[in-house]
């Protein structure tokens, strides 16, 4: 069996300061090889925790985007 796993990343170049915002990218894993998807959000490193985005006004519709990750799942279920 096949197994597909996705994971929010944040600032994986580590170029995020306290001042300076850095990207949340999904590292889509499958048969052993990574790809990385930019989701376009940049934060600061005080508003990202445990996998969220917080203190932030649009903090709620940008913890709603794991409906990308349902839709990924979806088309690797149907490439079996």
């Amino acid at each position: 069996m096949r197994l597909l796993i996705l994971v929010w990343v944040y600032d994986r170049r580590k170029v995020g300061s306290p001042k300076k915002e850095a990207t949340v990218e999904l590292r889509i894993t499958y048969k052993g090889r990574q790809k990385f998807i930019s989701t376009g959000v940049r934060v600061l490193p005080k508003q990202w925790r445990h996998d969220m985005v917080v203190s932030r006004l649009d903090a709620r519709e940008l913890n709603n985007m794991p409906t990308l990750q349902e839709e990924l799942k979806a088309m690797m279920k149907g490439r079996k």
